[in-house]
């Protein structure tokens, strides 16, 4: 998953339109954004319906993040509203609004969304983005060399700092204690960090960490950072958290765990599923598991079971049924664990 200050802070117009029309769907507006862009910035239109009354709303998004947004541009914004004899106008920034504007506009028809409103609703915004435009996000291109790491070290020397803030974040946790941590209370856009039970409607932004535990990473490396934060002063931890660009990696890629041949799926009730042919042990677990059980279940947002073949990825069952399975073992991983999540069914899962 692309995290929030990848995005903002690189400068793709693709990456930002996409981000733009996520946020204006999940704020509530019907269609796609007509735009046009100049540089870093974009001007558009979009639907939104008051009431009964469907109405044109005026769109201007600016990724120029270095400075706050000046109470001049807000103006020109909202006289261009009312040239056009709109009745909304959208102002999205990367960064934040100047406190001129934040103490002297006071218009109902102008609605101000900035970086902290894109954190704080994250998870409900990605809900928005179509498999499509989160293939574009993955193209964008970043650089590596400056990226940003974090780096956790615990009083008994015990350090952790990988390439991927969120493996330290999911390293760090674990050492913790993954229900010790958790009792710390730490939420993402009022989802809980981590939890034993998934809400469906944001299954597929869980992961597996630990037995029945899973966590989300959506999020930046500075949230992530403050997260380790509040987990060392809940705790009382006495742990240090540092964020920046020369750490030293104690983590190889290379020493990660690796997927192998071997899907392995034990349940509570001591029936062990597994072999060498990895989609013959997922669709015996979901069988086990009972297709009746799924059917409301998504996975990026394609059904899992359907009474008609809906997609490219799914098997006809005995039953007539059609069934979602991902093409690798990892995401066949990750859809059992979701769906054990979801269905409150316990069951092992592992990669040998």
């Amino acid at each position: 998953m692309k995290d929030i200050n990848n995005i903002l802070s690189n400068c793709s117009m693709l990456s930002w339109t996409v981000l733009v029309k996520a946020i204006l769907a999940n704020y509530g507006c019907l269609d796609d954004l007509d735009y046009s862009v100049n540089n870093v910035r974009l001007t558009g239109t979009v639907t939104f319906e008051f009431g009964s009354v469907k109405a044109k709303c005026l769109v201007y998004a600016d990724l120029d993040a270095d400075c706050a947004v000046s109470l001049d541009a807000v103006n020109d914004l909202v006289d261009e509203r009312n040239r056009r004899g709109l009745n909304k106008a959208f102002y999205i920034t990367a960064s934040s609004f100047s406190q001129d504007v934040k103490q002297l506009v006071n218009d109902i028809n102008l609605i101000l969304l900035d970086k902290e409103y894109i954190e704080d609703h994250w998870l409900d915004i990605m809900m928005c983005i179509s498999d499509a435009d989160y293939d574009s996000l993955e193209k964008t291109p970043k650089s590596t060399s400056s990226r940003k790491k974090l780096k956790v070290t615990f009083p008994d020397g015990t350090v952790f700092c990988d390439f991927d803030t969120g493996e330290t974040l999911i390293q760090a946790i674990r050492y913790i204690g993954v229900e010790k941590a958790a009792s710390a209370g730490l939420t993402v856009s009022r989802e809980p960090l981590l939890t034993r039970n998934v809400n469906p409607k944001y299954a597929k932004y869980y992961k597996p960490i630990e037995d029945d535990w899973y966590i989300t990473l959506q999020s930046d490396t500075g949230i992530r950072m403050r997260q380790l934060l509040a987990l060392n002063i809940r705790l009382n931890l006495d742990i240090k958290v540092e964020e920046g660009t020369g750490f030293v990696v104690k983590t190889k890629a290379s020493n990660r765990k690796r997927n192998r041949q071997y899907l392995l799926v034990d349940f509570e009730d001591g029936t062990l599923i597994g072999g060498d042919n990895q989609t013959e042990s997922f669709i015996e677990a979901v069988q086990h598991i009972g297709v009746s059980k799924i059917k409301n279940l998504t996975w990026r947002d394609e059904p899992i079971v359907s009474s008609y073949k809906s997609n490219k990825y799914q098997v006809q069952l005995g039953t007539g049924e059609w069934l979602t399975v991902p093409n690798s073992t990892k995401e066949k991983y990750k859809m059992l664990a979701v769906i054990s999540a979801c269905t409150q069914i316990k069951m092992k899962l592992a990669i040998k």
